[in-house]
């Protein structure tokens, strides 16, 4: 009776080892996909860094090459400001002579009616003198 019962209880132990072992083994699969499942999104996750830090060097460049067109973009805007500048002297200064053309021009036009009032005055009084004589 006794060989039975711990025939028995051996069985019990047998079979609750082996389920054990079951599950040990189970879980262990299953340990081993989920670590095989970190390990291709490691991966993954890698993967995208490394675009993500191309992609990161392809902006930082961009960005240098903007700032490289601003800064020719100030030096022609400044240049360009210099001229308009020197176009505006240069307009005045015209303006300026056009006027003092103007002016001699007027001066030009008072003296030569002066002239000729004068020589109408000559040529009035030679007639007196001629008509005297």
């Amino acid at each position: 009776d006794e060989v039975r019962t711990l025939a028995q209880r051996t069985q019990q132990s047998t079979e609750e080892i082996r389920q054990i072992i079951e599950r040990l083994q189970t879980e262990s699969r299953n340990a081993v996909h989920s670590m095989n499942q970190s390990s291709e999104l490691a991966q993954s996750s890698v993967n995208r860094a490394q675009a993500a830090t191309e992609a990161l060097e392809h902006i930082a460049g961009a960005i240098d090459t903007i700032n490289s067109m601003n800064a020719m973009i100030a030096t022609a805007a400044e240049q360009q400001s210099q001229v308009a500048d020197e176009i505006d002297r240069r307009i005045v200064s015209i303006s300026d002579v056009a006027e003092q053309t103007r002016q001699d021009t007027q001066d030009v036009v008072s003296a030569t009616s002066k002239i000729e009032q004068e020589a109408t005055e000559l040529s009035q009084m030679l007639s007196r003198f001629r008509t005297s004589a």
